[in-house]
């Protein structure tokens, strides 16, 4: 027999399973969760190797790089094999919830509620003499940990909550910080700092006035135990006028918050802070009049304000020390884009939280949805190009005129494994707690048939309370929903739930 011929025979009879156990696993670093899943019904060797912790552990790793969440959010030496599972395939089960439920309502297997109940020692240490309840929350990114507010006479109660991997975990205090302030705050962002920092950054502001200017407000959240929350920066914006009140956003991957807000002429003006440097940069938008209807998108070097069919982006200036800031310089955009539509009737929607994927944004028509993926674009810094460029990479054509209706109100863009989550409420006035989740995978929506939208209804029982905040957190399968009675007085009547959409594992 020809000697290629014995090679090509023994090279036949070599199998996947045959392989040294090291190589086996290191194979398995580049799987997804689910391919390990799929494997480990293929035979008795791979059954058991998917079982092993290492491998588990790898594969949350690459979750959680994929997805931006901290690594303080899933402590690998603290979690079961049966949880590591469950938080690594956590995403892919909520895409494919999406896709085989498309037009379907979706119930929740866990329903959990916050109790914001002080202990008597914790009365003692703050001087409180009653529980004045929860009147302001946060989820971050991931849908772990939540922040929320109480506010007093001359304090306010920040508290960071726990609330688990899955839905069969008991929510808790985890961290109380008391902020000496007789103005009332609101939170405005809770994200993860640098990476292998191991802390979360909580934003507040509060709103101007006569006596107090606008003011912006970090604390550091460190997640080694114990947790401690303390106070890190405070920006304060000069306004004579009162009753404005900011919005703030971090800038991905930096630590650059940009406080937006409209003064009394309709002029947009930001304010890009990092706060960790104490520097700053200020601009008034004088080439564009607020509308309230804009989606303003901010980036590391550029900010993006998109409306009516027009793209317009504005380069950032370098910061400077905040002291050196008096007034917002004026600004016009160093390009204005038309968008494909070429219709005025379209609105906008972007990504809310910073993520290591790619960063996109979509244009809403009556006909169609085109989705734009911000590329990097002025590599030798001339101040006369943009620095960003929006690339109009995909669409999808509507066919039910529901998706457009008044009555279908859109909040911001996810993606989710490799599928882009549009979300918004099913009703306008936001009577029902239902959240309408319209699901593209990228793969369609790049090709060139274009893609579908599945759209999915997370449905709770809170037909009828007033629903102050909600967020779908699709790494963790779960919507946060922060309520209020109507009849009640503002600061109070306010409850939060967690409807947890995957089930647990069994054991934990």
């Amino acid at each position: 027999m020809p000697l290629a011929a014995k090679c090509m025979m023994s090279r036949s009879s070599a199998t996947f399973t045959s392989l040294a156990v090291d190589l086996v696993l290191r194979v398995f670093q580049f799987l997804q969760p689910s391919d390990i899943i799929s494997l480990r019904k293929t035979c008795k060797t791979l059954s058991e190797l998917t079982k092993l912790r290492t491998v588990w552990i790898s594969a949350l790793r690459s979750v959680m790089i994929k997805h931006c969440v901290s690594e303080a959010t899933c402590p690998f030496q603290e979690m079961t094999l049966p949880l590591l599972e469950h938080v690594a395939l956590a995403p892919h089960r909520l895409t494919s919830l999406v896709a085989r439920s498309d037009g379907a309502t979706v119930l929740p297997m866990t329903i959990r509620v916050l109790s914001p109940r002080l202990t008597n020692a914790e009365k003692e240490m703050y001087g409180i003499q009653d529980n004045d309840g929860l009147y302001d929350s946060c989820v971050e990114p991931s849908g772990r940990f939540l922040a929320s507010l109480s506010a007093y006479e001359s304090f306010t109660l920040f508290t960071v909550w726990d609330l688990g991997l899955c839905g069969n975990d008991v929510i808790r205090p985890i961290a109380r910080y008391l902020e000496e302030a007789p103005v009332t705050l609101f939170l405005d962002g809770f994200n993860p700092g640098p990476q292998k920092s191991g802390a979360f950054y909580l934003v507040s502001a509060n709103e101007s006035s006569f006596l107090n200017p606008l003011s912006v407000l970090v604390h550091k959240v460190s997640m080694s135990a114990p947790v401690v929350m303390t106070f890190s920066a405070k920006l304060e914006i000069p306004i004579a006028a009162p009753f404005i009140m900011p919005h703030t956003h971090q800038v991905p991957g930096t630590c650059n918050l940009v406080a937006q807000y409209d003064d009394d002429d309709g002029v947009i003006n930001l304010w890009v802070w990092n706060f960790l440097a104490n520097t700053a940069a200020a601009m008034a938008i004088i080439d564009h009049q607020s509308t309230g209807k804009e989606t303003i998108q901010y980036y590391n070097d550029c900010i993006m304000i998109a409306s009516d069919g027009c793209i317009r982006i504005y380069n950032l200036p370098p910061l400077l020390p905040r002291h050196s800031i008096v007034v917002p310089a004026e600004r016009k955009a160093t390009i204005v884009i038309a968008t494909p539509s070429m219709t005025f009737r379209s609105f906008f929607r972007g990504q809310d939280v910073a993520q290591n994927m790619p960063s996109y944004f979509a244009e809403i028509t009556q006909s169609q949805v085109t989705i734009f993926e911000v590329a990097e674009n002025n590599q030798f810094h001339n101040s006369n190009l943009p620095n960003k460029l929006p690339i109009a990479v995909g669409r999808i054509r509507l066919t039910d005129q529901v998706f457009w209706s008044q009555n279908q109100r859109f909040t911001n863009l996810r993606q989710c494994e490799d599928v882009l989550l549009l979300m918004g409420y099913s009703n306008a006035d936001s009577e029902s707690g239902d959240l309408s989740v319209f699901g593209a995978d990228t793969d369609g929506i790049f090709g060139k048939g274009g893609g579908k939208l599945m759209k999915t209804i997370f449905a709770n029982a809170l037909v009828r309370q007033d629903v102050k905040g909600k967020q779908l957190c699709p790494t963790l399968g779960r919507v946060y929903i922060h309520t209020r009675r109507r009849a009640a007085p503002s600061r109070r009547g306010h409850c939060i739930y967690i409807f947890d959409y995957l089930a647990p594992p069994r054991n934990k």
